[in-house]
């Protein structure tokens, strides 16, 4: 949360030696060493999730797929994940990508009909993906007043970087106490 992404790598690491088949762990460390710059390492531990049948392997490979630019690999991915909140937000986003706009609609629709009270930031950021500020603003404040925890990443999630210009994050940051 504090962006001190250096330090949460070196720490994910450390709990990864002691628990390799932490998937919570990985997920992590996928995303910090992504927000890092640090793809070919992200890709790296992503592939290893998929190598060891972790949760949420598809996803995160899909996740970087997505930030890679490649939208049919990460749709591909993520229709492969078993748990269907996920699928729904990843393919919100992966269809939203390929152009495929109807389904993409309907997965969010469905996301918001069905999980409004506990994926707030998921929503949020499916809109910041569609380029959608001011809905995706709407579920940040609704994530925030619902103590959603996907909000720790709001620093350096890329798949909101597209707002990081828009003053009304600075305000999300000072709100949580984040430095800027």
């Amino acid at each position: 949360m504090q962006g001190r992404l250096a330090d949460a790598i070196m720490e994910l690491r450390k709990a990864l030696i002691l628990d390799p088949l932490s998937s919570d762990a990985s997920y992590i460390l996928v995303r910090t060493l992504w927000a890092s710059g640090r793809h070919a390492e992200a890709r790296q531990t992503a592939r290893r999730m998929v190598d060891r049948n972790m949760p949420a392997c598809h996803e995160v490979v899909g996740y970087v797929a997505l930030l890679d630019g490649n939208a049919a690999q990460a749709d591909a991915e993520f229709h492969m994940e078993p748990v269907h909140m996920v699928r729904l937000y990843t393919t919100a986003v992966s269809q939203y990508s390929l152009d495929h706009l109807a389904a993409a609609d309907g997965a969010l629709s469905q996301l918001v009909k069905d999980f409004s009270k506990t994926l707030a930031y998921q929503i949020a950021e499916v809109y910041a993906w569609r380029g959608d500020t001011d809905k995706a603003f709407e579920w940040l404040e609704t994530a925030y007043r619902q103590r959603d925890r996907g909000i720790t990443q709001l620093r350096f999630d890329p798949l909101l970087a597209n707002l990081r210009t828009d003053p009304r994050y600075r305000t999300i940051l000072q709100r949580l106490r984040l430095p800027e």
